[in-house]
């Protein structure tokens, strides 16, 4: 019924013995250091600008870069700070410098400037091309941007590097179910499972994928199991409440959809479902306000829902 999204399933690397060398100047560590905990914290700017000190500093070093900072102008991706990261200026290369770019990836990725997290991911790529967390991390982006096809090459050798990496078998799964390889997709989650029965987002994905195959009581099942280890998932939430409008319990699924809301009031989806769920209910004026926020958050959808609640009108029932 609703296409779904990589939610957020990003990677940060953890600064480790085996990433510095002695070449690492300590100036550069410090700021690395304090970027992961501006990360954690979801302080993404202030993040960008320690990663940005950071790798400049490993990759120019020298008394006379220690202390440099930039203008939010510079770390915002302005001219000046695209030729310090051009190639032919890069002196010294090493594992630290790459993964001081995957960290900035995931900053930039969760401010949603996914083309600057592509751009970092080449980046770390070139330095070191065996970390599979940034093929993960390039994935998720280019799935943002819809290059689905080259998110499933970067997921394939994430899940080559590492074939237990969990949040890559989710990813994957997740875009092989968008591509319509469901059986894929269901092979990845399970996979994800047998490895981590706690993660949520495999559940949630494979909530969907099941919902492909008209198994509503396995999607319910694996949406609740979702929301039981994040109550505050309100993805999940729309997940439930789709698959409850799809069986035709509308009063569940309008609650579903409204808790999901609570939680994400910017999840046009989640205004499309109650609408369409009201609709079913006959209840007109409760449906086209639905509609209409479901719009305002995101006019994109316009097309989609004017399909949807033409079959509805028309069948009374949502395929």
């Amino acid at each position: 019924m609703f296409s779904t999204r990589i939610l957020k399933l990003l990677s940060i690397i953890t600064l480790s013995t085996s990433v510095v060398v002695a070449q690492t100047p300590p100036s550069a560590i410090s700021h690395f250091k304090v970027g992961i905990k501006e990360n954690k914290k979801n302080n993404f700017d202030r993040a960008i600008e320690e990663f940005t000190i950071a790798i400049e500093i490993s990759s120019h070093p020298g008394p006379h870069r220690a202390g440099k900072r930039f203008s939010p102008q510079h770390l915002a991706g302005g001219a000046e700070l695209d030729s310090i990261e051009e190639t032919k200026t890069i002196t010294i290369l090493d594992k630290f410098t790459a993964v001081a770019y995957a960290n900035r990836c995931f900053a930039r990725c969760r401010k949603g400037d996914f083309a600057g997290a592509i751009a970092d991911c080449d980046q770390a790529i070139r330095i070191t091309p065996r970390l599979a967390v940034v093929y993960l991390n390039r994935g998720i982006a280019r799935k943002m941007v819809g290059d689905d096809t080259a998110a499933l090459i970067d997921l394939n050798k994430a899940i080559e590097i590492d074939a237990n990496l969990v949040e890559a078998l989710v990813a994957r799964g997740s875009v092989r179910k968008d591509l319509g390889d469901i059986e894929g997709a269901l092979s990845d989650l399970n996979r994800a499972l047998a490895l981590d029965q706690r993660s949520e987002a495999a559940y949630f994905y494979r909530g969907y994928a099941v919902i492909a195959k008209r198994d509503l009581a396995g999607a319910i099942s694996d949406f609740n199991e979702a929301i039981k280890l994040k109550q505050d998932f309100a993805a999940a939430y729309l997940g439930r409440g789709v698959a409850q409008t799809l069986k035709n319990d509308l009063a569940p699924a309008i609650a579903d959809l409204t808790r999901a809301l609570e939680l994400d009031p910017t999840l046009a989806l989640a205004y499309e479902a109650r609408g369409l769920a009201f609709l079913l209910q006959g209840k007109e004026v409760e449906a086209s306000q639905d509609f209409r926020r479901c719009l305002t958050v995101d006019p994109g959808l316009k097309e989609d829902l004017d399909k949807r609640i033409k079959v509805v009108r028309e069948l009374h029932v949502i395929h």
